[in-house]
């Protein structure tokens, strides 16, 4: 979906494993400066240095340590930044081993909060259970609003916390936020990740979609819940699937749609290969740059063959959706975002007013990237290295009060 120059490989969302791979293969090229295109549609370097039997790969702020035999085989794996340590025990030595386990993320809501974290499953119509965590405040006087968050492009964990980018941690931040001040909300993993059922690689916006309805009618069904006060939150693929969903449902209080996209998958990627390119061979020529430009679109229609996911989203439109959806609509845009450009964020608001609905609200941030981050360029690949990593306090502050304006008892 974006070009990389010659070498380049493709990380697997949090892998350590193919990480031992990319490292072993930058260290026989003799190339220390990869760059890595990895999940969520960024362009990230890369560097490997070796120093005896250990590999280190450094992805954006990211370290993993990998020792290997003579012979290649990995014996083990560090990530210091998270406290992880691993080793690789095979045949009969793994015997009576226990095998290294890492520390799962808590989920927990801290001690301090005024609200709570239940652990929650999800049932759906199609057979597989989401997993999630519920945040809903401690005291309270009768049925309590509740949002919904829906993730953004590949597969995420109900945090939303992106490799490479540490403390980033969008929806645990908008939990917090809204728990703080009477909000229940629901985070899931997405299908296939985490403690979720189902299968992620086969499944499509309007399978997301599908996922999110199942939740709104998980809520509705509770006794703690007003089935008529629940909102959408969904981040940039999930600013796609909120309308899918509410477009079906005109019973939602709401949906907030954060860098939430308004023209076709197609236009978008064509957008941000062109960009890649430019940024990565800024000396090069126009007809050079045109060159690669053309190989990454083959790529992209020949991936799209195979996968489910890239043949919709490269075609699907969101403008008639969006003409068709009646509730309340609040959109936020960072206007550094170089992945979905704001621009889109005006698009989107006069189509969903061109289709009759006169509760839309645009805000436009200042100095803010695609994650919501205070960023002065919104360049994807230095997300990870900004003084504060976690999503701006104006950010959260817009979402919050249009969701108490909104979720009010009616």
């Amino acid at each position: 979906m974006l070009p990389a120059r010659v070498n380049a490989a493709w990380l697997v969302n949090q892998s350590l494993v193919h990480g031992a791979w990319l490292a072993q293969q930058a260290a026989r090229q003799r190339d220390t400066a990869w760059v890595v295109l990895a999940a969520g549609a960024q362009v990230v370097p890369a560097a490997v240095v070796t120093k005896g039997d250990t590999l280190t790969l450094t992805l954006a702020n990211l370290t993993s340590e990998y020792v290997f035999s003579r012979d290649g085989q990995l014996q083990s794996v560090a990530v210091p930044q998270q406290g992880l340590r691993g080793l690789v025990v095979t045949g009969s030595a793994a015997v009576g081993v226990s095998a290294p386990v890492s520390v799962p993320p808590s989920y927990d809501a801290p001690d301090d909060a005024p609200y709570l974290a239940e652990h929650v499953k999800v049932a759906t119509p199609m057979g597989h259970t989401l997993a999630g965590t519920l945040t809903r405040p401690r005291h309270t006087n009768g049925l309590l609003p509740a949002v919904v968050t829906i993730s953004g492009s590949g597969p995420q964990e109900r945090d939303v916390a992106l490799p490479g980018i540490e403390g980033y941690r969008l929806f645990r931040q908008i939990a917090d936020t809204l728990g703080r001040i009477g909000i229940a909300v629901l985070r899931l993993d997405d299908r296939g990740v985490g403690e979720s059922g189902g299968t992620f690689s086969t499944a499509t916006s309007r399978d997301f979609a599908m996922d999110v309805a199942a939740a709104v009618t998980y809520l509705r069904a509770r006794d703690d819940i007003d089935g008529d006060r629940i909102a959408l939150v969904g981040h940039s693929e999930g600013g796609l699937v909120a309308p899918l969903v509410a477009a079906e449902d005109a019973r939602l209080a709401g949906i907030a749609l954060l860098a939430g996209p308004a023209y076709t998958g197609g236009r978008i990627i064509a957008y941000q290969q062109r960009s890649a390119i430019a940024q990565m061979y800024p000396s090069a020529f126009a007809s050079a740059r045109d060159s690669m430009f053309r190989a990454a679109q083959r790529q992209l229609d020949s991936t799209a063959q195979s996968n489910p996911w890239i043949r919709e989203f490269i075609s699907y439109d969101p403008i008639p959706t969006a003409r068709r959806v009646r509730v309340p609509v609040l959109l936020l845009h960072g206007e550094q975002d170089l992945q979905v450009t704001v621009e889109q964020a005006d698009t989107l608001a006069a189509a969903f007013r061109g289709g009759g609905n006169r509760d839309v609200t645009l805000r436009r941030l200042e100095r803010t990237n695609h994650l919501f981050q205070r960023d002065a360029s919104g360049v994807p690949s230095g997300y990870g290295s900004l003084p504060n990593r976690q999503a701006t306090a104006e950010s959260l502050g817009a979402l919050a009060d249009w969701l108490v304006f909104k979720l009010q008892p009616r």
